[in-house]
């Protein structure tokens, strides 16, 4: 899908006060449930007997603070307006509290395709059913000279014929500064590369809506 609009950020959508906040709350609920937030990592597995490194390496919880859960809704649906993609959304899930610490990072991925949540992948999300991810946000709450590394990165979604995927990825500074939030269709791909030093805490979430016509 072709966009005039690859993405919408915001410099200064957390204060540091706010970020230090969710920072403790995702940390408490980490140690409180260390060992399902562990579980939950993703993996390639292997591959020709090979042990192969793995596509996601962090630790995960989930917060559903009224107040957070609202500003970043309603961060979405504005930024929905703003890039004037105007897609058809529906509801948001639970917001995603992320720990990357050393060598810890998320390899090349999307969010979200064309395939629908079902009772049969999702049992315990009913209210999900029938929809798909569209859109997807990334909030840095680290300083970013608290760690090296785990830069947030995207690669253009319009591929051109005979340009190396190096030229095509892009990560403007305001993606990784404290408190930033970049809002992005769920089908972007996007990466987050190891960090070398110190620890990077992210929240994110997705907005779901109908399939694609």
């Amino acid at each position: 899908m072709k966009l005039k609009v690859p993405y919408w950020y915001y410099t200064k959508a957390f204060s540091d006060e706010e970020c230090d906040e969710i920072i403790k709350s995702g940390i408490r609920k980490i140690e409180i449930d260390q060992e399902a937030s562990k579980a939950k990592v993703q993996s390639d597995g292997t591959k020709d007997g090979t042990i192969d490194i793995p596509t996601r390496d962090c630790q995960i919880t989930w917060l559903d603070d009224t107040w957070l859960y609202k500003r970043v809704e309603n961060m979405i649906i504005h930024a929905n307006e703003e890039a004037g993609w105007d897609w058809t959304i529906q509801s948001m899930e639970k917001l995603q509290f992320v720990r990357y610490g050393l060598n810890e990072h998320y390899s090349w991925h999307v969010d979200g395709s064309s395939d629908k949540f079902d009772v049969y992948t999702d049992p315990n999300k009913p209210n999900y059913f029938g929809k798909i991810r569209k859109i997807s946000v990334s909030i840095n709450l680290s300083d970013p000279n608290d760690y090296d590394g785990g830069e947030l990165l995207f690669v253009e979604n319009n591929i051109k014929a005979g340009v190396s995927l190096d030229d095509m990825i892009y990560s403007p500074q305001e993606f990784n500064d404290k408190g930033s939030s970049v809002v992005f269709p769920s089908f972007a791909h996007h990466r987050v590369t190891p960090v070398t030093r110190g620890i990077r805490y992210s929240l994110v979430a997705w907005i779901l809506g109908p399939p694609w016509k």
